[in-house]
């Protein structure tokens, strides 16, 4: 019997939080469960936010065409936990034809990546559309729009936008929309394969980790990307 309704509230709420934890293979007391409900509600939402949650923005560029100078814009899917990113191809419109499409090109990639992606968090733009919402769902993922006068909500994938502008896109003026795509498409891969991560201990986030001894100057090998403007540095093979 339930002494109020706040209590018979918070009865049912942590009993079905109990059972998503259920369902994925974490066994725990019931009875310890409820003493310290309010400790396994932030838990689960934090797993599920770092396993299962992407950011998602616009960012744009000032493009040289024949046609004068241009912008184009692309769209930056960061996935919370692991930081990988899908970015998708340039585009000088963004219509709603094209981000349903660029939508559908993220959910067909993440099977590479063995990523899931149950929620999808965007800001208000406007050139996310319902047509974008719509394609996500039709592929089982939960579209979120952050609230009103929140700038933070999306603080991730905007930080990892300052990134390639400050590391690569501000360091050159792009000469069409392919030449755009390239710059993009070279960094996206250093930063997935070679750019060494302070949260990682400075490995890459798809690289082969690094051996904990340190190699001498002579068997250091260099690679650079985008001109020398990008720089990675391995051990030699033996």
């Amino acid at each position: 019997m339930c002494w109020s309704t706040e209590f018979c509230a918070e009865h049912l709420a942590s009993t079905e939080i109990w059972r998503q934890f259920s369902a994925l293979g974490v066994l725990i007391d019931l009875w310890s469960y409820h003493a310290q409900a309010a400790v396994f509600r932030k838990s689960l939402r934090c797993w599920t936010e770092t396993t299962f949650l992407y950011r998602t923005d616009f960012f744009s560029l000032k493009v040289l065409t024949l046609r004068g100078i241009r912008e184009f814009f692309v769209i930056a899917f960061l996935h919370l936990g692991s930081r990988k990113v899908f970015v998708t191809k340039a585009t000088e419109h963004p219509t709603a034809a094209w981000v349903q499409a660029q939508a559908e090109a993220f959910a067909e990639s993440l099977p590479a990546t063995r990523l899931q992606a149950k929620i999808a968090f965007h800001d208000r733009d406007t050139k996310f559309g319902r047509e974008f919402d719509d394609t996500l769902r039709s592929y089982g993922i939960e579209v979120r729009r952050s609230p009103i006068i929140a700038p933070n909500v999306c603080a991730h994938v905007e930080r990892w936008i300052q990134s390639i502008q400050t590391e690569c896109l501000n360091h050159f003026m792009a000469l069409g929309e392919k030449h755009f795509n390239y710059l993009v498409s070279s960094y996206v891969n250093f930063y997935l394969k070679h750019r060494p991560h302070q949260g990682l201990d400075n490995k890459p986030l798809d690289g082969a980790e690094p051996d904990d001894d340190v190699p001498s100057l002579t068997s250091v090998r260099s690679q650079s990307w985008l001109g020398g403007l990008l720089q990675s540095y391995s051990r030699k093979a033996a």
